[in-house]
């Protein structure tokens, strides 16, 4: 990833359907703007009001001040609408707080070693993948722990 854009504010909004389609609406780069809640409480009436009002149950942020106060925003403008915290982020925060235990960062620091060995030696990935699949395992293999 180029590290000039690491720290854009870069909002994705996407809608799903009642059948649990995702499609993305639009994806901007805030980076220029402030991106208070009323920022973003107009760039999500702009998308509610373009779709249409009916069409919304429910609005999804993280926990950040801008996007609680968004929140809040839409739920007194569109009472129908639900304030929902996106719980993925939640548990992302839960997870960064666990890895600043001494003991935890330890821990992974050590299950990287181990991953990466794996990944690095070939006959020894092999043998892992052979070893899962005879245990009946699925999964997309092992990787090492990255900071979101």
């Amino acid at each position: 990833m180029d590290k000039s854009n690491l720290y854009n504010s870069i909002y994705n909004f996407i809608i799903t359907t009642p059948d649990q389609h995702e499609f993305l609406l639009k994806l901007k780069d805030f980076s220029q703007n402030s991106t208070t809640g009323d920022f973003l409480a107009d760039q999500v009436s702009s998308i509610i009001e373009k779709v249409g009002l009916e069409t919304f149950a429910a609005f999804v942020t993280d926990s950040g001040s801008n996007c609680h106060q968004a929140r809040e925003i839409i739920e007194h403008t569109y009472p129908h609408i639900i304030d929902m915290r996106c719980i993925a982020h939640a548990i992302n925060l839960i997870a960064s707080n666990f890895t600043k235990i001494l003991s935890v960062g330890a821990f992974i620091s050590e299950l990287n070693k181990v991953i990466e060995f794996f990944n690095r030696l070939h006959a020894a990935n092999k043998k892992l993948e052979e070893g899962l699949r005879n245990m009946k395992i699925s999964g997309d293999g092992l990787h090492t722990y990255i900071k979101t």
